[in-house]
Parts: structure tokens; sequence; C-alpha cells
């Protein structure tokens, strides 16, 4: 009897994990490799505020991979302070290989402004 209990409960804790990963928006995932090859992070910024590049992963890597949930839209900036003409946008499923196939190559993106794409 225990045992069946116990197995129910592994179950249902299961399921209450996974569906714990509802996307939210202001969710971003970074790497620092072209197509989504570690090391990565997945942030979630607040809406609306400037985020410098730098903090994106750890010790400053360098970006090559940028994934907006489907419920975000980010504007990157060659500025450290989201001024001056937008040089990027992203929306999911991002792009995997550091703006090199739209011709936008982000190595130079300093900042990012992430907002609902719902709004």
């Amino acid at each position: 009897m225990q045992a069946k209990f116990l197995s129910a409960l592994i179950l249902v804790s299961a399921s209450l994990v996974s569906a714990g990963t509802q996307e939210v928006p202001g969710e971003v995932y970074f790497c620092g490799k072209n197509n989504w090859v570690a090391p990565c992070k997945d942030l979630i910024f607040e809406l609306g505020r400037c985020q410098k590049a730098a903090t994106f992963l750890d010790g400053g890597a360098q970006i090559a991979s940028i994934g907006p949930n489907n419920h975000t839209v980010c504007i990157g900036y060659k500025s450290a302070n989201c001024s001056g003409s937008a040089s990027w946008g992203f929306t999911f499923p991002g792009d995997a290989d550091g703006g090199v196939a739209s011709g936008t190559n982000f190595t130079a993106l300093q900042s990012l402004v992430c907002y609902d794409k719902s709004l």
C-alpha cells in the first residue's frame, strides 16, 4: 500500500513540475555559441527596462543565440543604455546564428529592452 501511494505521489509531483514551465512575458534564452550551444542562460527581464548585454551570460561571454519566448519581443542596441537607433529586433523563435544569415551580426549588441508581445 505504501509503495502504491509513493508511486502516485511521484507521478503527481512530476506533473506539477512540468506544468510549472509556463512561459511569461520578458523571458529570453541566450547562448554563447551559434545554434543554442552552451554556455546558455534563461533570463526573465523586467518589461520595458534596459538591460546591459554584458550581464546576460556568465563572465560577460559573447552572445551568439538569442531567443525570446512566444510572449516577448526585444529590441537590441549598439549603445549600453538602449539609446539611439534600434539595431535588432528579436521575436520567437529568435536568432540562432548571431545574426549572420539576416545580415545583422549582433556581436556589437550592448543592450536590450523587452516588451510583452500581446500589448
